[in-house]
C-alpha cells in the first residue's frame, strides 16, 4: 500500500526493494490470483514476494520465480534462481503456467502417470495404504494431453525428484516387418535425457538395450523379454516404473482381479478390460466408489512400488536434512 500510494519515481536514486511475504494469508484462490496481477501491474522497482500458494505463482512469468528447497548443503535455488532453464522448461504451458504445474513448485516428490483414471487409483490406493501424501509433500500428476517430457523437464528444471509409471506399449515399426517396446524404449530415453545416471544401471541399459526391437510378432520372444525384464528392474531402482501392460489388464491380474470381476458381473476377463479402457475415468470412478476397501489387498504388490518409491525417498530427504 505504502509502495502504491507513493507512486515512488523511477528516476530516484535510491533502489527499491518491496518484500512482501505470503501475500495468500486469509485470501480464497480467487482473490489470491486477483492480488498478484495488483502487485505485478502496480509496483514498480524490484519485488520480492515469498508464498506457498500455486494461485499465486501461477500469475507471474517462470523465470521470475526461484524454488527454495533442502539439501545436505543448506538451502539451495533450484537452477541458480530465476533461469532462463525453468521459462524454457514451462515453454509449452504458455506465459503463464496453469494451476496444475504449479503445484509442482511446492512439491518435495511428484509421481506422474499417464491420465486421470490412473491418478484416481494412485490417489485413492495411498488413502487405503495409509500413505499420506500431503504430509510427505508428495503430488501425483497426470501427464494426459501434455505428455511426460514436458513435465520432466519442468520437474528436472525445479530440483523436484520425479517418479513415473507408463504403460508397456508394443507397436509395429512403421515401413518395417519389426516390432518394438515402445514403451521401454520411452523410458529408456527419459532416464538416459533427463534423470541422475547410475554407472550399473547404464552398464545393464548398455547390454540389453538392443533387444527392445527386431522381432517380428506382436508377442516377443523370451529373450527380448528377459532382457527388458533386466532392464525394467534396473529403471526402477531410479524411479521410473513400466506395467505389464497396462493399468487395466495388471489391476485385473492383481490380487483385487476378483474384486472387479464381482463388480463387472457376467462378464469374461477380456471384456472387463475393454470396459475398462472405455470411457476410463468414469469406469474407475465407479469402481472405486463400491470397492475402494479392497485395495489394500494391494499391499506389497507390483502395483505399489512407485508410491513406496515416493514414501522411501521422502523420509529419506528429511532423514538427511
Amino acid at each position: 500500500l505504502w509502495a502504491s500510494k507513493n507512486k515512488l519515481a523511477d528516476d530516484l536514486e535510491e533502489v527499491s526493494i518491496i518484500c512482501i511475504e505470503e501475500p495468500e494469508a486469509h485470501l480464497h484462490p480467487h482473490q489470491q490470483r486477483k492480488l498478484a496481477e495488483y502487485l505485478g501491474s502496480t509496483l514498480s522497482g524490484q519485488v520480492i514476494i515469498t508464498t506457498h500458494s500455486p494461485q499465486i505463482a501461477c500469475e507471474y512469468n517462470p523465470n521470475s520465480i526461484i524454488r527454495l528447497h533442502p539439501s545436505s548443503h543448506g538451502t539451495l535455488a533450484a537452477s541458480n534462481g530465476c533461469s532462463k532453464i525453468i521459462e524454457d522448461a514451462f515453454k509449452d504451458f504458455g506465459y503463464r503456467m496453469s494451476i496444475i504445474p504449479a503445484e509442482a513448485f511446492f512439491a518435495d516428490a511428484v509421481f506422474l502417470v499417464e491420465g486421470p483414471s490412473e491418478e484416481m487409483f494412485y490417489k485413492t490406493l495411498a488413502k487405503q495404504l495409509s500413505i499420506d501424501l500431503d504430509r510427505l509433500n508428495i503430488s501425483i500428476m497426470m501427464v494426459d494431453g501434455v505428455g511426460f517430457r514436458t513435465f520432466i523437464q519442468i520437474l528436472s528444471a525445479l530440483g523436484i525428484k520425479w517418479v513415473l509409471r507408463t504403460d508397456n506399449d508394443i507397436s509395429k515399426i512403421p515401413n518395417l516387418n519389426e516390432y518394438s517396446f515402445t514403451g521401454m524404449k520411452r523410458l529408456i530415453d527419459f532416464y538416459e535425457k533427463f534423470a541422475v545416471r547410475s554407472a550399473a544401471c547404464d552398464q545393464l541399459i548398455n547390454a540389453n538395450k538392443a533387444l527392445h526391437r527386431g522381432f517380428t510378432a506382436v508377442t516377443p520372444p523370451k529373450v527380448n523379454l528377459d532382457g527388458m525384464d533386466i532392464i525394467k528392474a534396473a529403471l526402477a531402482d531410479q524411479g521410473l516404473f513400466i506395467s505389464v501392460k497396462d493399468l487395466e489388464y495388471d489391476l485385473l491380474d492383481s490380487p483385487i482381479g476378483d474384486s472387479l470381476r464381482d463388480h463387472y458381473r457376467g462378464l469374461l476377463d477380456e471384456q472387463i478390460i475393454e470396459k475398462m479402457q472405455k470411457s476410463k475415468a468414469i469406469n474407475m470412478y465407479e469402481y472405486l466408489i463400491e470397492n475402494k476397501d479392497d485395495l489394500f489387498l494391494l499391499d506389497g504388490n507390483a502395483l505399489c512400488t512407485p508410491l513406496d518409491f515416493c514414501k522411501t525417498y521422502i523420509e529419506a530427504l528429511y532423514a538427511a536434512n
